[in-house]
């Protein structure tokens, strides 16, 4: 770490949702700035829905309840959602610009509000401080992987290679998982693991629908080579990203593509019905540079070339932020 990153403070601002979260903690961490504060926000109700192009008054913005926002103020703040950005837009004038503010996703405001932009390649931000990605800032490190594999040892060890670790998303705005596509999915990965006589490492995930759960646990529940996270106790997921010989994803999901993305794992994308232009451009990228491919009822286990992106945006940011 340089002495410049050595001194740097930052708040991470969001709403407490996990996904913005972890996006900014993910760069944060990158970073390796001296501390990291999270900071979970809340507005009043007019500034719920209006924000952020009602920015008037914004230093009463945030809830009565809310945690406050006062001095010293970071050098940094990450800011992730638009519930954040009046805060963040409050704080940088109450230091004095000297607070460095860095926005991800799209705020639906100008960049010039901000001192550096992070989104996604589909939206059409464009500026000298906007940097572009393909997929979504994480958390998933070497040193992450390295503690997931020590952590769950006792639990994935006694699994037999190959181990396939699969990972299911679920519904969303382009995207369905119904019964039938659960169906075809189980019985697929049944001869998988039955084909290799390797075994299965499977995690729902919160917007898995109970529909999905319930066919892979009337499929695997009675199959000593297959696990089956029943979402209970401690997530395994860095153990199993950790673990996997090979991994296997729903499409439906940026941020867990982007996840697995950051391991040497070679990676399988599982379709399901329905998709979007920015999906499509997502996936195609990533099935150009060979680090994924579609799971088309054969996998194999050659390790691949990690693309951690979180990494090369946190050095890019570096340079903006003229930290180096």
């Amino acid at each position: 770490m340089s002495k410049i990153l050595s001194q740097k403070t930052c708040w991470v601002i969001t709403d407490g949702s996990a996904g913005m979260e972890n996006q900014a903690l993910g760069l944060a961490e990158a970073l390796e700035c001296s501390s990291i504060t999270v900071k979970r926000i809340r507005l009043r109700l007019i500034w719920t829905f209006f924000a952020p192009f009602f920015r008037g008054l914004k230093r009463f913005c945030l809830h009565k309840d809310a945690e406050p926002l006062s001095p010293p103020w970071p050098d940094l703040v990450l800011a992730c959602g638009r519930r954040s950005v009046l805060p963040t837009l409050f704080i940088k004038q109450e230091s004095k610009g000297r607070t460095q503010i860095v926005y991800l996703q799209n705020p639906k405001i100008s960049p010039r509000h901000f001192d550096v932009l992070i989104c996604p390649n589909h939206d059409s931000l464009q500026g000298k401080n906007v940097i572009k990605m393909l997929g979504a800032p994480h958390r998933v490190t070497d040193l992450q992987l390295n503690q997931g594999h020590t952590e769950f040892a006792s639990l994935f060890s006694k699994f037999k290679g190959p181990r396939y670790g699969v990972i299911l998303g679920g519904p969303n705005k382009v995207f369905d998982f119904p019964l039938k596509s659960a169906h075809k999915l189980a019985q697929d990965l049944l001869k998988l693991q039955k084909d290799s006589n390797g075994s299965l490492l499977i995690s729902p995930s919160r917007r898995t629908p109970p529909h999905v759960i319930r066919v892979f646990q009337e499929i695997f529940s009675q199959n000593p080579d297959v696990y089956l996270w029943d979402r209970t106790g401690e997530n395994p997921y860095f153990g199993l990203l950790a673990w996997s010989d090979a991994l296997l994803l729903t499409v439906d999901s940026v941020s867990i593509t982007s996840e697995a993305c950051a391991t040497t794992k070679p990676i399988f994308i599982i379709r399901l019905p329905g998709g979007s232009r920015k999906f499509s451009n997502f996936h195609e990228a990533l099935l150009q540079m060979k680090r994924t491919h579609w799971f088309d009822g054969t996998v194999f286990t050659t390790p691949a070339t990690p693309f951690n992106e979180t990494q090369l945006v946190a050095e890019r940011l570096k340079k903006l932020l003229r930290w180096e």
